[in-house]
């Protein structure tokens, strides 16, 4: 695989490795001030490499010879009849809630459930007062080597972590409230299994990708179809506009298009959005006159539709699903029945946002990736109700 991105001396397999210089010029997006740092393979304790005005951007890696953890093994039997063992991609998204920074107990009690969850590749939110430094400590000890964390200018940092080797695509502020990380995993014999990968195209270069000279802004989307030949698995974490459903909207722009690049890419986050697939719940419980109550949840949850009335919005989840062609893989049946398997509020709320149950929290994914859905559900229990005032979402792809 290319080396993880930011780090010329980590080459992670087979792939020429990426040109860093290059690829942060390709990569930058906005005249801020801006700087990019790593930690070089044995260097001292906070030893570090930069590259002047790049500070918001940091990538991390380990030691070139090790190609990462290899997905891990699922149940044997499971899947369709007469199928041996799987091999499984288990994946979680959970926003811990200012940092826990001042809350060390309730810290370790997230990072001790992070470990025991065996994730390959988890998305956090809300990495409030972390460093590259901090996220690769804790990462590693929920057993994690590579990671990468954006460092927003809300302060209200976004991280991703993974036991196998990946490339960070992109890290993106410019039209965010917070921000954008996305990465890929380049193809990985001992990793990535065959049979979900799309063909590669004989003579093709199967880790050949390029997410840096997009048109966000393109209002068009019906020309742009994804690439099925394609073999990357993408994954974009997130944090939406928490005040405002306009701007969420235009938010959402930004990520709708990579639904139509990528045929294999998954979407976490804090989305701060509510979904059409819960309208039967929010029906049933009148969650509108709720949002009505104050200026604040009116403006974060509620526009005015085309006839002139005030309605619920889910016009965000709504323009990922159409425009991005992606697919919720925590909806279910029961949710049209009524049920919701909601992430606000927890046990130690204290968000006068969280004012009823509501689903804010996502994995999202192309029809492509979807189909090797094996479960996905919200993380209620009485252990995770006190981690954050958000509760974890996790899901696991398996394959035979």
């Amino acid at each position: 695989v290319a080396s993880l991105y930011g780090s010329p001396s980590l080459e992670l397999g087979r792939a020429e490795p990426l040109d860093p210089i290059n690829k942060l010029e390709l990569v930058s997006e906005s005249e801020d001030e801006q700087h990019a740092q790593w930690v070089k393979e044995g260097s001292s304790e906070g030893e570090t490499e930069s590259m002047d005005d790049w500070d918001w951007l940091i990538g991390d890696g380990r030691d070139e010879d090790d190609g990462g953890e290899a997905l891990h093994e699922g149940e044997e039997g499971e899947g369709e009849e007469g199928a041996g063992e799987e091999l499984c991609l288990r994946v979680g998204t959970l926003n811990v809630r200012e940092g826990s920074w001042r809350e060390p107990e309730r810290l370790e009690a997230i990072v001790a459930y992070l470990a025991e969850q065996q994730f390959d590749a988890l998305a956090l939110q809300e990495l409030n007062h972390w460093t590259a430094d901090t996220l690769r400590e804790k990462a590693l000890q929920w057993g994690h080597e590579y990671s990468a964390i954006l460092v927003t200018d809300s302060k209200y940092n976004l991280g991703f972590t993974s036991s196998i080797p990946f490339t960070l695509v992109r890290a993106r502020k410019e039209g965010f409230h917070h921000g954008m990380l996305h990465v890929a995993y380049e193809r990985l014999d001992e990793a990535v299994p065959e049979d979900y990968l799309a063909g590669i195209p004989p003579g093709g270069n199967p880790y050949a990708f390029d997410d840096t000279d997009e048109q966000d802004d393109d209002d068009d989307l019906d020309s742009v179809q994804p690439d099925m030949l394609e073999g990357t698995l993408h994954m974009i974490v997130t944090h939406l506009d928490p005040h405002d459903a306009a701007k969420r909207l235009e938010e959402a722009h930004h990520i709708d298009r990579q639904g139509r690049e990528h045929p294999l890419l998954l979407v976490f986050g804090d989305l701060n959005a509510l979904s059409p697939s819960d309208r039967e719940f929010y029906s049933r419980y009148d969650l509108l006159s709720t949002l009505l109550a104050t200026p604040e949840l009116k403006r974060k949850f509620v526009y005015t539709n085309e006839a002139g009335d005030e309605a619920i919005d889910y016009r965000v989840i709504e323009k990922l699903f159409t425009g991005g062609r992606l697919v919720d893989v925590t909806a279910s049946d029961e949710m049209e029945e009524g049920h919701l398997e909601n992430t606000v509020p927890t046990a130690i709320n204290d968000d006068p946002y969280h004012v009823a149950p509501m689903r804010l929290d996502y994995i999202l994914s192309t029809p492509e990736f979807a189909q090797y859905l094996h479960f996905a559900h919200v993380d209620n229990t009485n252990a995770t109700q006190h981690l954050s005032d958000h509760l974890p979402v996790i899901a696991e792809f398996c394959f035979v």
